[in-house]
């Protein structure tokens, strides 16, 4: 890749956007939306870029005036939270697509419904756990102790939307043309090749949706890949709800045999803004536990499907997160 590249605006004006900026506009385009902070935060501690918050911010002025980006304020009531979140812009894909950063399919028209997401906080407060783990690994492979043992990132992160965990409902009668369309019907098609599926119509389900995956692959171990699902726990669900999802992320972990499952329910804190009313979440983190311990069929079912369970606060999962998908970086805490 050059060093730099140019996006062409109206008449005569033109920008040079440089490579990081590109993989930081990869980044954006990944994970859907991110606030003005989130994106610094990348751009300096991933991407290892020197920048002033206020220069930043009027570089992003400038990709938005470029189309390259697009923006909205948020704002949470008069002494809530308030500030800018971005997505990728049409110039931005298109940008990608030169650079052979996206596939040739992809469908731009899905970039303009992301500022219109309902939970706007939630989505961030999630993507502040992916970073704080991105952040975490990045930190580790710069240490001394592994930067001459040709160590890499190795973990990825998966939107959930495009790796959803289904499940096949039977129906006792009716045709599989009536009762699936689209992809489910193809998935339906090809399981009737296979001469151990039952022969009935039915179609896919979701059976759960994580806020966000995380996954590294181990192609020659026996264990094929690591999972983290992440769950962002705002306080607002009481345990029989939190009870019930896990139930159904032990069903995910026996479905897929060939790789180990964690799930991360990981509770924002003061970290991601000082306006906001979360702070010290210990004692939401012990409730959940005690409830956890006293449900003994839970604990079994959850043993017997070696699902790896977790209860972090924000301030805390980019470690544990980063050992337990990539354990050969952090190897120098445990000496």
């Amino acid at each position: 890749m050059k060093d730099k590249i140019i996006v062409k605006g109206k008449g005569r004006s033109r920008i040079e956007i440089t490579a990081r900026e590109v993989w930081m506009l990869l980044y954006l385009e990944n994970h859907h939306l991110m606030s003005t902070e989130q994106l610094f935060k990348y751009y300096t501690k991933f991407l290892m870029s020197s920048t002033h918050p206020y220069a930043f911010k009027n570089r992003l002025r400038k990709f938005e005036e470029y189309k390259i980006v697009r923006s909205a304020n948020f704002a949470d009531g008069f002494h809530g939270d308030r500030f800018k979140y971005y997505t990728i812009g049409a110039a931005g894909v298109d940008l990608l697509m030169q650079k052979k950063k996206l596939a040739e399919d992809y469908n731009k028209n899905q970039i303009y419904h992301r500022l219109n997401k309902k939970n706007v906080l939630h989505f961030l407060f999630t993507q502040q756990v992916v970073l704080n783990v991105f952040t975490e690994l990045r930190k580790r492979l710069s240490m001394p102790a592994n930067k001459d043992k040709g160590l890499s990132l190795k973990t990825m992160s998966l939107s959930p939307a495009k790796f959803p965990y289904e499940i096949w409902i039977p129906k006792v009668s009716g045709s599989i043309s009536r009762n699936n369309s689209g992809a489910s019907h193809a998935r339906a098609a090809a399981s009737m090749k296979n001469s151990n599926y039952e022969r009935t119509s039915g179609h896919y389900a979701t059976l759960i949706k994580p806020d966000w995956i995380l996954e590294r692959s181990f192609p020659e171990s026996t264990v094929k890949t690591k999972v983290l699902n992440i769950e962002l726990d705002t306080g607002t669900e009481q345990w029989p709800q939190i009870e019930e999802k896990i139930w159904k992320y032990c069903t995910v972990a026996e479905n897929n045999k060939d790789s180990v499952h964690a799930l991360g329910f990981v509770l924002p804190d003061e970290t991601f803004s000082m306006r906001t009313k979360y702070g010290d979440r210990s004692k939401r983190i012990e409730n959940m536990m005690i409830n956890l311990r006293k449900d003994t069929k839970l604990l079994e079912r959850i043993k017997e499907v070696n699902l790896l369970l977790g209860i972090y606060s924000l301030k805390d999962i980019g470690k544990v997160a980063g050992k337990y998908l990539q354990p050969e970086l952090f190897k120098e805490d445990s000496q």
